[in-house]
């Protein structure tokens, strides 16, 4: 899921809303359970916990 995703699935999103257990998420792949961030550089990772709510309720969790 991108960001992008969010956007079409949510088109009016309150950004402020949103809690990520990670900062600068720009990809989520639930089926893999990575995500890839972006810190000077696109970085894959696999946290062994991650998730994503909207307005305190949960979108993604592992």
């Amino acid at each position: 899921m991108y960001i992008d995703s969010l956007l079409k699935l949510f088109p009016a999103i309150n950004f402020d809303k949103l809690e990520c257990s990670e900062k600068r998420v720009i990809s989520i792949n639930e089926l893999n359970k990575e995500i890839t961030i972006f810190n000077e550089v696109e970085l894959i990772i696999k946290p062994e916990h991650f998730y994503l709510k909207y307005d305190g309720k949960t979108i993604i969790e592992w």
